[in-house]
């Protein structure tokens, strides 16, 4: 059995009865567990069947992270997600199209989806943008007396750049058409979106009252990852003296500040009414000289207190070669310690392929964009990357038969299909693609994907309007 330490018990016991807890959580405090902890006790005495604990965090990780530490899964009134997730179910779903009729009913990417890959979203922007803005790339990273502010990234890799004059306001021109025709939104357009919302005059007191009815009580990890749009959705609903709150982070260990999060908005959550902030200091697995390295490195100046009795130690290491040097590292430590198991984690998903030998290069192009997208769809649901296979294989066969992307469920019920009959056919299209055999040669692959996605296009040719629409073509390449 675990027992919380004195800066835990501290959070968990809130002898001033704080509404809103702020907690600033060092590495290895072990602020997971004590969420876990908060969660379970108010569980023991939750009475209610229709509200619930809503637990948020920034990503879907974090998300298994509070389910793992709790024990269970949290159904329903409960809600366990990310806060994009959260905020599209109970904002913008229910309110979008009421507060903005002129738009269509909003339809969520996802966000694993590369940007590069949806091409026909940013084919309407004018010459003098340059070479052209994917609208997918674009994320809202603050606001002034004129409006929205957005940035962009020229490629995956590379950080945000902010768009001025000519350039932003023909990416809001885009934007809003894209709102207009199909409500495709970005997970950034989502929090846009919902922090207007959550600011309108006539709608923001119903929408923070069925929140706050709903989830009377909201625990948010991992806020220092949060961007502007996101933390000002969460101060708006927080604000209300009908809720609680219990906000976990530290803003010297944001990881996504290159997509836009914000650490230095922490600070505001301090000072939201009945807010007490409670420190969480000390490291549960830092020994005094990893605290005091750690300590020099964070830019707020707050000390990371260490473990009492520390066992094991940290070594920094540079290379000039990745992987070589890598396993020349791993090889020297499993030696030392033949008896142990050794574990080796990285932060990218591409950076663990490497380490495993696997290539890295982006996969040969195809014959044509729907074939593309469907190779796509199948590396990722071989990845385990189930939210994009999916997307990537609906977007292949959008192009085959509608000869675009992006298709709306209304437009979907034009034609007599239903949202879920579509799903389903992707879903089936891509497991027969799974099926196909990976040492295949390039061409007789994609003639076997032809096969498969010609043979679900064919099901469903036949309703009205559609017959003959399918405009697949394939190119064949040499072996060599």
């Amino acid at each position: 059995m675990r027992f919380p330490t004195v800066e835990q018990q501290a959070v968990i016991d809130n002898k001033n009865g704080s509404r809103i807890r702020v907690v600033r959580a060092s590495p290895g405090s072990g602020k997971t567990w004590m969420v876990a902890e908060l969660i379970l006790r108010e569980l023991n005495s939750w009475q209610t069947q229709t509200s619930g604990i809503a637990a948020l965090s920034f990503t879907k990780v974090g998300g298994e992270e509070i389910r793992k530490a709790v024990g269970r899964d949290l159904s329903h009134p409960h809600f366990v997600g990310t806060i994009d997730s959260f905020l599209f179910r109970y904002v913008i779903r229910p309110f979008f199209c009421k507060c903005y009729p002129i738009f269509r009913h909003p339809r969520l990417l996802p966000g694993e989806w590369g940007a590069e890959h949806w091409s026909s979203l940013g084919k309407g922007l004018k010459a003098n943008v340059g070479k052209g803005i994917n609208l997918c790339s674009c994320v809202w990273i603050d606001e002034d007396c004129q409006g929205a502010i957005a940035a962009r990234k020229p490629h995956p890799m590379q950080p945000l750049i902010k768009l001025t004059g000519d350039d932003l306001r023909i990416v809001k021109e885009c934007k809003n058409n894209v709102w207009k025709k199909s409500g495709l939104m970005t997970h950034s357009d989502a929090a846009l979106w919902a922090s207007k919302l959550l600011e309108d005059e006539k709608y923001k007191a119903l929408i923070i009252t069925e929140i706050t009815r709903r989830f009377p009580l909201i625990f948010i990890d991992e806020l220092q990852d949060t961007g502007f749009f996101l933390s000002k959705c969460l101060k708006s609903i927080l604000s209300s003296s009908y809720v609680r709150g219990v906000l976990v982070g530290d803003p010297d260990q944001s990881i996504f500040e290159f997509n836009g999060a914000r650490p230095d908005l922490f600070d505001q959550f301090e000072i939201i009414q009945d807010a007490e902030v409670f420190p969480l200091s000390t490291s549960l697995r830092c020994s005094k000289s990893v605290a005091k390295v750690a300590s020099h490195l964070k830019e707020t100046g707050n000390i990371v207190s260490p473990e009492n009795n520390p066992v094991g130690r940290a070594l920094m290491v540079t290379y000039d070669d990745m992987v070589v040097d890598f396993n020349r590292l791993s090889a020297a430590v499993s030696k030392s310690h033949s008896n142990s198991v050794i574990k080796a984690i990285a932060r990218l998903n591409m950076t663990v392929r490497v380490l495993k030998g696997h290539k890295s290069e982006q996969p040969r192009k195809l014959g044509s964009p729907p074939l593309n997208h469907f190779q796509r769809a199948v590396i990722a649901f071989r990845q385990g990357q189930n939210s994009l296979a999916l997307a990537a294989c609906r977007a292949s066969l959008e192009l085959a038969l509608f000869e675009q992307e992006g298709i709306t469920d209304e437009q979907l019920s034009k034609y007599g299909l239903s949202v879920f009959e579509w799903r389903e056919r992707c879903v089936q299209c891509l497991l027969e693609g799974d099926s196909l055999d990976v040492n295949d040669t390039l061409f007789g692959w994609q003639s076997k994907a032809w096969t498969i996605i010609t043979r679900h296009i064919s099901a469903v040719a036949a309703i009205k309007g559609l017959a003959g629409k399918s405009h697949l073509k394939l190119k064949e390449f040499s072996n060599n």
